[in-house]
């Protein structure tokens, strides 16, 4: 007996970054339900039934079939997955759909702005300042002061990773296609620091400024 031939026809292809403004959606990126879909289409993309087998595998947890399709659609409407193509087998009418991230990373920025009113970003500008303290003659910090100097930092740096990416996306998209979350992370936080600080000559004196 002749054994169905299975092709996967793939239609689209993700691009690099995705800037993700709505708070909504950055929670549905985060949400334990979500986020391994997430994570595994970023291996490759998939069907429902791969999704199904797949997220068992990566949480421990067995989900319906249905419960995939309804987790895949809500990231569908947040413009996080989308059909990407179709899985064909020979002798069969029917196909499956093939679904796909619709960017490899997905980077939040009203997250990064909120974060620097929160008592997390506090404790964070105090254990700077003292880790920092030697570099500024040993000096009291105003941690105040810092974590000011500190969010137009990151807003910057925000900033400059939207200019990169947009002038190199093409290069960008097709050579980190093997890298995985975290090296994406580590190519994320280290471009965007680069650039930022090759773009604020004036951070060292507003950073020392917070020494008195």
């Amino acid at each position: 007996m002749e054994v169905p031939e299975v092709k996967r026809i793939i239609s689209f292809q993700p691009i690099f970054m995705k800037f993700i403004s709505d708070p909504k959606v950055t929670e549905l990126i985060k949400d334990k339900h979500h986020y391994p879909i997430l994570k595994i289409l970023k291996q490759q993309p998939m069907t429902v039934k791969e999704l199904e087998e797949a997220y068992e595998e990566h949480s421990g947890k067995k989900k319906s079939n249905k419960t995939i399709y309804r987790y895949l659609k809500s990231l569908e409407i947040a413009g996080l997955v989308r059909a990407a193509g179709n899985l064909v087998t020979t002798g069969k009418t029917a196909t499956e759909t093939i679904f796909a991230r619709t960017a490899m990373a997905f980077y939040s920025i009203d997250e990064h702005d909120d974060f620097w009113s929160t008592e997390s970003a506090l404790k964070i500008a105090t254990n700077v300042c003292i880790l920092i303290k030697p570099l500024f003659g040993n000096k009291e910090c105003d941690k105040i002061k810092l974590l000011a100097v500190l969010k137009h930092h990151s807003n910057n740096m925000t900033d400059q990773l939207q200019t990169l990416v947009a002038e190199v996306e093409e290069e960008i998209t097709e050579s980190i296609r093997d890298c995985n979350l975290d090296e994406i992370n580590y190519v994320l936080k280290l471009s965007s620091y680069f650039a930022s600080v090759k773009n604020d000559t004036d951070l060292i004196n507003r950073i020392e400024a917070c020494f008195l």
